[in-house]
Formats: structure tokens, C-alpha cells, sequence
């Protein structure tokens, strides 16, 4: 969804309890098990007009199994403006909402293009070791099938292109523009929303068919995401489940959803599950799941946003994601990172959480226990063990195991362990000693 729309969608859903916008889910429970693990800040940084930060990556992968830098993506909406942040711990990028970088930005006109904002953006995220997600969407009012349906972008732009020639065009110099620098194309955003997209799934669906071939034939290499549906109440997934069911299952490298829901950072996993049966119904499982935008939904006060932010990147790595993009590092309502030419508290989060995963091996999923405790472990090479816990419920006290010897907080602050500790809605990491950096 369009940021600029988000909030009013959002806002007239709640009132009309339309299903726009996710609702909550109630009702904890313990995850399955996949991986959650830890990563330590090791190198002082800092970020472009930010301030300094804590702690930077080590640079390093963590070898196989281990929770990749990738893992981490962002959305940055004001490339133009806005300071890239070359100390913030990410590893993935979406151009969704970029300035002036969609279709119809870029195809002013039959055959015409305006490359100004594309190439800006291109020249903004390369060269700095991420991997570039480019979402397509929002066709041109002159290509429209429907120039005067309405849209939050302008007339038409939700609708597919009353020509597919004009869609295999745009696809073809897109990617040739873009020269090798973007390996991801993601073939629509939101499409169960009326106003991102108003064509048919089938339509849709011929669509991913033509960029799949345009985008293969430039590199084999090159992998294509699906439509990335919004959850909306369980539409999300009816949506993918028929675009499967009419092929669009032959023109997915990747499964792709936004899980954005007004819940508790715990009950994402519903939205997971979800997915996951229809990924299991069309055999692919063994595709990777990514979650491409989402916020901390209706969370309010800075630090339970932070806490919000954590708690959700962990989670969903336990629920076997291979990215979260978070939507968005500069936007003024929804999940703010940075604003006023510095890091917000839940910008400092970020990139401590992305310290305590990126290079590091679960060997304990997320799991909740009959106090309404959870605890997530981790381990490291040379005998490093941590364990992140958090009790969104209330205050508790906790006592670690003996082998923890501190415990960090996600502001990076660090403190020795004595004893008992208080616990709370935010999470802390206890370790068993200064992590390594790497494998």
C-alpha cells in the first residue's frame, strides 16, 4: 500500500470495520522450530546524520545456518533527501515507494522513459553489499485498461495494461536498465486491494507468466517473487490461493506477503501458518517465505515500538521467514526509524536486534512458558550461548541459568547478572560472554 494512503485506509477500516487493515488475533502459543539466533555488535559505527550507533555488523555471514545479513531488509522512501544509512545493520533493500521509481514514474509515455528517479534510487542502493528488491506495480494512465478507475496513486494505476505488449516492454527495460544490479523482481504489491490492483487474477497471473520469461532470459539467475499480497483479514492468502490455482504457481522463485496486523508481535504466527498451507497445497514448501513490508500496526510510545520491532524480527525468523523488510526507515506515521536527521529508539532497536541474529544458530525456538515468559537461545562458535526473554504481559522477575554471565537490553546497554533480573515487554539478551564475530 501506498504509504500516503496507508494511514487513511487504515484509519477508515477500524471505523467502518472494513477488513483493509488486519485485526487482532488472540491467543499466544509456542512456535515451531525453526531458527533464532544471536549476533553482537563488535565494530563502533555510525550512521549518516544519525548519531553514532552501538555497534556495527562484523561483516561477516556466520557460514550456513546461520541467520544471513539478509535477513534485515528496509524500505527508505526519500532516497533524494534522506542520508543513506551506512552504519545501520541490514542487508536487503525494496524499492516499493522509492521517489519517483515505479511504472508509471519511470513510462511517462508509449516507448518514452524518464530514467531521472529510477536511476538516482540505483545509484543510492548499489555498491554497498545489499541485495536489491524491485517491486513492480502502478501502471501508466495512457497504458490503463481502466485509465479512470480509482487508485491511491492516480486514475488507472491499478489497473493491468489494456496492451500486454506495453507490460513486456516496461519489464524488458526495467531489467536491462538495471543492468544485473537487482536480482529480485516482485511481481505486483497488494494486489487484493482494489485500489493497488483492479484487474482479475487471471490477468495478473498472464502478467507474471511474460516477466517471468523477460526476467529469466536476461539471467537465469535472476528470482521472481510473487505478488506480495497483504494479509487483510485472511484475504491475502484466498488471493495467492487462487492466483496458484490459475499457474500462477510456475512463476514463483519466492512467496512473498506484507503481515501487517493490530496484534501483539506474538500472534504474527497465524498470519505464518496461513501462508504456509498455501505454500504446502501447491508443493511450495520448499520455496523461500518472505515477509516484504510490515510495521508494528497500531503499537503507540516510542519504547514499546522498539520493543514491538524486536520481538517481531525475532518471531519471525522462528516461524522460518528468509526476510522482513521493514516498511519504513523514513516514514512519518508507519514503523519510523529515523526521523529529524537522527536514529528513533526503535532505529537503534533495528540494528541491535540485526547484532544479536546475523551470524549466529538457534538451538532454541521462540516458546512461551505458563508465566507468559518467552525465551529464544542462541549459539555461537566457541562455546557462546545466549538466550533472549521478554514478558509482554507484566513485569516479572527472572532468574537465568548460572552459565549467563550478563545481559544487554536493546538499547545496547550491558550489565553483569546477579542473581535475579526484572523482565518486561521489551527483550533482553543474556550471554554467557562477549560473542565472537562469525564462524
Amino acid at each position: 500500500m501506498h504509504y500516503r494512503w496507508k494511514w487513511i485506509f487504515a484509519v477508515f477500516s477500524r471505523k467502518r470495520g472494513f477488513s483493509g487493515y488486519p485485526t487482532t488475533l488472540h491467543g499466544r502459543r509456542s512456535l515451531p522450530l525453526l531458527a533464532l539466533l544471536i549476533g553482537l555488535a563488535c565494530v563502533p559505527g555510525s550512521i549518516s546524520s544519525g548519531g553514532p550507533l552501538p555497534g556495527s555488523l562484523c561483516g561477516l555471514s556466520g557460514g550456513p545456518g546461520t541467520i544471513p545479513p539478509t535477513y534485515f531488509g528496509l524500505t527508505i522512501h526519500h532516497n533524494e533527501s534522506v542520508p543513506f544509512p551506512t552504519g545501520l545493520a541490514f542487508g536487503a533493500i525494496r524499492s516499493w515507494d522509492a521517489t519517483n521509481v515505479s511504472w508509471a514514474n519511470i513510462n511517462i509515455a508509449p516507448g518514452v522513459y524518464d530514467w531521472s528517479g529510477f536511476d538516482a534510487w540505483m545509484t543510492y542502493v548499489s555498491g554497498r553489499g545489499l541485495d536489491v528488491l524491485y517491486t513492480f506495480g502502478r501502471t501508466p494512465r495512457w497504458a490503463s485498461s481502466n485509465p479512470t478507475a480509482y487508485s491511491g496513486f492516480g486514475p488507472g494505476q491499478c489497473a493491468p495494461p489494456s496492451n500486454i505488449a506495453d507490460w513486456d516492454n516496461f519489464v524488458t527495460a526495467v531489467v536491462n536498465r538495471a543492468a544485473g544490479r537487482i536480482k529480485y523482481w516482485e511481481i505486483w504489491n497488494e494486489p487484493q486491494g482494489r485500489t493497488e490492483y483492479c484487474g482479475s487474477i487471471a490477468q495478473m497471473v498472464t502478467m507474471a507468466q511474460h516477466a517471468y520469461k523477460i526476467i529469466k532470459v536476461a539471467n537465469p539467475d535472476f528470482q521472481v517473487v510473487t505478488p506480495a499480497t497483504l494479509y487483510d483479514n485472511g484475504a491475502g492468502p484466498k488471493w495467492l490461493n487462487i492466483y496458484f490455482a490459475d499457474g500462477g504457481v510456475n512463476y514463483a522463485d519466492i512467496v512473498s506477503f506484507h503481515g501487517y496486523l493490530l496484534a501483539p508481535a506474538e500472534n504474527h504466527t497465524q498470519v505464518n501458518q496461513e501462508y504456509k498451507a498455501i505454500t504446502s497445497k501447491y508443493n511450495l514448501q520448499s520455496k523461500p517465505l518472505w515477509n516484504t513490508e510490515s510495521d508494528w500496526g497500531n503499537t503507540r510510545g516510542a519504547a514499546d515500538q522498539a520493543a514491538y520491532l524486536v520481538k517481531y524480527y525475532l518471531m519471525q525468523w522462528t516461524e522460518g521467514l528468509g526476510r522482513f523488510y521493514w516498511y519504513a526507515y523514513d516514514n512519518a506515521r508507519y514503523g519510523t526509524l529515523y526521523s529529524n536527521r537522527v536514529l528513533t529508539p526503535a532505529g537503534i532497536a533495528y540494528h541491535n536486534v540485526a547484532n544479536w541474529m546475523v551470524g549466529a544458530r538457534q538451538d532454541q525456538p521462540c516458546a512461551e512458558d505458563s508465566t507468559s515468559t518467552w525465551t529464544c537461545g542462541f549459539t555461537r562458535p566457541g562455546g557462546y550461548h545466549a538466550l533472549a526473554v521478554w514478558n509482554s504481559a507484566r513485569s516479572s522477575s527472572y532468574t537465568p541459568a548460572a552459565h549467563y554471565s550478563s545481559y544487554r537490553d536493546i538499547t545496547a546497554a550491558s550489565r553483569s547478572i546477579s542473581g535475579s533480573l526484572t523482565i518486561g515487554n521489551a527483550p533482553v539478551l543474556l550471554e554467557t560472554g562477549p560473542a565472537p564475530c562469525g564462524e
